[in-house]
């Protein structure tokens, strides 16, 4: 081998020396997937998201997005197809909103995550058990209406962790709840039911409960406690780590406001990991 291509060689070493240490120094960008709570059949609000294992609120992770993610369209109870978003924008009460294309009416929540958002799923039960009935009863009592006759609208039973043990949603709303104005006794609520050291506790996760009515036809514009009605809207892993998290949906009628609140467990207990929509 002659002086001139050992030369040729080293420089190549070199260069190649160089271009992996350069890589091995590099940080990679890591992956945003994002989570738009659907508000219409077209588009919906950036709940937040995951990035490298961490939750970014919304305000944050919109910085991160330029419009071209895919997403994964999920009702309450199926994947539906993909779509791709585009970058949030403000749309007047909603700062970061997200249009999809295409569409779909029955779309609940878009999730920009190749993984499978609804690996277990929650089964229906019976809302006349009277253990979910005194549930709702003593949450009922802790929030000043004693007297409150008990209607269960839904009862949900799901694994969310993935550990083989069920946990119970269970929403709540009394007969003659009026979205546009609140009465005397009216409440909506829901709350979990979970096994926590052994022991069932039981989380409030939204709730609405008027122990005094308004004296008024209808109340102030400035008035505090618009009745608000809560649901369970779904059980979705939002992050990718194999757990369920909980949508909560809240509606105001009488603002014209809405939204969801998402709730992850952390040490056995539900956390607000996103709370977004259109504000009272």
């Amino acid at each position: 081998m002659s002086w001139r291509e050992i030369a040729i060689l080293l420089a190549l070493i070199w260069l190649l020396a160089c271009a992996v240490c350069f890589g091995a120094g590099r940080k990679a960008n890591p992956e945003v997937h994002s989570v738009v709570w659907m508000e219409t059949e077209r588009g919906g609000i950036l709940l937040g998201g995951s990035m490298a294992g961490r939750w970014l609120p919304a305000a944050r992770l919109a910085r991160r997005l330029r419009g071209g993610e895919r997403y994964r369209l999920y009702s309450d109870h199926a994947y539906l197809r993909e779509a791709v978003g585009t970058k949030p924008y403000d749309a007047g009460m909603n700062p970061f909103f997200v249009d999809l294309r295409p569409g779909d009416e029955r779309c609940s929540i878009a999730i920009a995550g190749s993984w499978n958002a609804m690996p277990r799923k929650a089964k229906t039960q019976s809302i006349i058990q009277k253990i979910y009935i005194a549930a709702a009863r003593d949450v009922l009592r802790r929030h000043g209406l004693r007297r409150a006759p008990v209607h269960i609208k839904k009862v949900l039973r799901v694994d969310l962790e993935g550990d083989g043990r069920d946990e119970v949603l269970i929403a709540a709303e009394s007969q003659d709840y009026e979205h546009v104005w609140y009465k005397k006794g009216q409440y909506s609520l829901v709350i979990l039911r979970k096994l926590v050291k052994g022991n069932i506790r039981t989380f409030l996760l939204g709730g609405d409960f008027h122990v005094r009515g308004t004296p008024a036809p209808k109340p102030r514009e400035d008035a505090p406690d618009w009745p608000v009605g809560y649901d369970v809207d779904g059980f979705w892993d939002v992050d990718g780590d194999g757990a369920l998290e909980i949508a909560v949906h809240w509606s105001c009628q009488l603002a014209d406001a809405g939204g969801e609140k998402v709730f992850n467990i952390k040490s056995g207990k539900p956390r607000l990991l996103a709370d977004a929509g259109v504000r009272l």
